[in-house]
């Protein structure tokens, strides 16, 4: 019970999106609604353009599939752990999948959606402004450290996220057992 507790856990910490997606389809309607409002939603297409110029600027494909690579062996690990017994048949799943996902996903997709979140809360002039940021040395440095700084960011939070699980799961196994659950 304690391993079913602590990787229920993990999962709820390092894959929150994963696991909103599993939200009964009530609710999903009511997302694919409200994407459907936020589409219809009239965008200027200079600053569209323009927070499409920020994204391939700053190389969020990349960053965004970076991310999805580094997350695939941590979910492989927490799976073994889970059923050791299984280590190399979740291996070998896990390298199918992470293949399928390769190349199944959808980064222009991505890209257009963060570029819509980046025109709807600045203006063409403060895009160009950023832009002109990323064009000096220090911008381009931002931009070439970034996806290290995503990388360490994703790692430090993820265990800042565990030790919140820790401490969650040891709170929950003393008032249940307060409550006379034996969890």
């Amino acid at each position: 019970m304690r391993k079913m507790l602590m990787l229920a856990a993990a999962l709820a910490v390092a894959t929150p999106h994963a696991l909103a997606k599993e939200a009964p389809k009530q609710d999903g309607a009511r997302q694919e609604q409200k994407q459907a409002r936020e589409e219809k939603k009239a965008i200027d297409p200079e600053r569209l353009a323009l927070a499409r110029k920020m994204m391939m600027t700053t190389g969020a494909d990349k960053i965004a599939l970076q991310i999805m690579h580094t997350m695939m062996p941590q979910i492989t690990g927490m799976l073994v752990r889970a059923r050791p017994d299984k280590k190399e048949q979740i291996i070998q799943l896990m390298k199918e999948v992470g293949k399928e996902l390769s190349t199944e996903a959808n980064m222009d997709k991505l890209v257009d959606q963060i570029a819509r979140i980046y025109a709807e809360e600045f203006t063409a002039e403060e895009m160009r402004q950023i832009l002109a940021f990323y064009d000096t040395p220090v911008g381009r440095k931002l931009i070439g450290k970034m996806p290290s700084i995503v990388m360490r960011s994703q790692q430090a939070g993820r265990v800042w996220g565990q030790e919140v699980a820790r401490k969650a799961i040891q709170r929950i196994r003393k008032k249940a057992k307060e409550r006379g659950i034996d969890l």
